[in-house]
């Protein structure tokens, strides 16, 4: 008979061996272990669909709350993140996810964190609305900047000669703009997260009303000992101080802005950028 439960020494292995049925991809160990057990901001609550009747892989389901220090309002809080919703293909459409989401939700309440959020996709939505009436803050913007408008064109249209119709057009509009010129000597790239970083936070998210806590701890843990190869930058004033920084994870010739904060009065922005 399934059950919901948590998480108990050992789940890990069968936790990976779901992620790749689902996803079709491997996760390493290391990267679990990065993800769930060593967020300075505490480890990830779990719920999982366990059935032992069936096979050797008990672990049917998996739903999971990453603790994120937030700042909203002027206030430090502390929250989860849903992430990593997996179930087997035949457990699907029978309201499993909404079990292992009620027992997240009492998990995450006795370790104070005050509210879940998330990013689900139509069907998830759905039903995070209709039984725990979850609220829709808004959509997130999604900004691309092309530089290259032949291979832009081929990434994002399947019919070849479109995609050279295209491809002409936005070489032409490129050739077109202005290019911005930007102060870029304060750049350098960041292979550690020092006291720098936490004066910035301090400064920068003073005018934030809503966001994560980005102190040197987190960004450490967050981008310094990711599994992930991500790029990071920072711009240092003349008295070595830190106005900004920009993290760049590249995946086939895609470059995605990961994070980026700067002082509105500094010139790191247009620099980073």
């Amino acid at each position: 008979m399934p059950e919901i439960c948590g998480y108990k020494p050992g789940d890990e292995k069968e936790i990976l061996e779901l992620f790749t049925r689902v996803f079709g991809k491997k996760r390493s160990m290391e990267h679990w272990r990065w993800e769930n057990k060593e967020n300075p901001r505490g480890e990830s609550e779990f719920a999982l669909l366990k059935d032992d009747g069936r096979d050797n892989n008990r672990i049917k389901g998996h739903l999971c709350l990453h603790p994120f220090l937030l700042q909203a309002g002027g206030k430090q809080l502390m929250a989860g993140q849903r992430i990593n919703l997996m179930l087997d293909k035949e457990y699907r459409g029978q309201s499993y996810f909404g079990k292992m989401f009620a027992h997240l939700l009492e998990s995450g309440r006795k370790k104070g964190m005050l509210f879940t959020y998330g990013f689900p996709n139509a069907q998830s939505f759905k039903a995070l609305r209709k039984v725990y009436n979850a609220k829709e803050l808004g959509e997130i913007p999604r900004f691309v900047k092309f530089y290259d408008g032949f291979k832009a064109a081929r990434h994002f249209l399947g019919n070849r000669l479109v995609a050279f119709v295209a491809g002409c057009f936005l070489q032409v509009l490129l050739g077109m703009k202005k290019k911005r010129t930007a102060k870029s000597e304060g750049v350098f790239e960041v292979t550690k997260f020092d006291s720098r970083f936490d004066e910035l936070w301090q400064k920068a998210g003073q005018g934030l009303h809503v966001a994560t806590v980005r102190d040197s701890v987190y960004l450490d843990w967050r981008y310094g000992r990711s599994a992930r190869d991500y790029k990071i930058w920072a711009f240092a004033e003349e008295d070595g101080s830190i106005s900004g920084y920009l993290v760049l994870l590249v995946e086939k010739e895609i470059g995605h802005i990961i994070d980026l904060l700067a002082l509105e009065d500094s010139e790191a922005l247009p620099a980073l950028l």
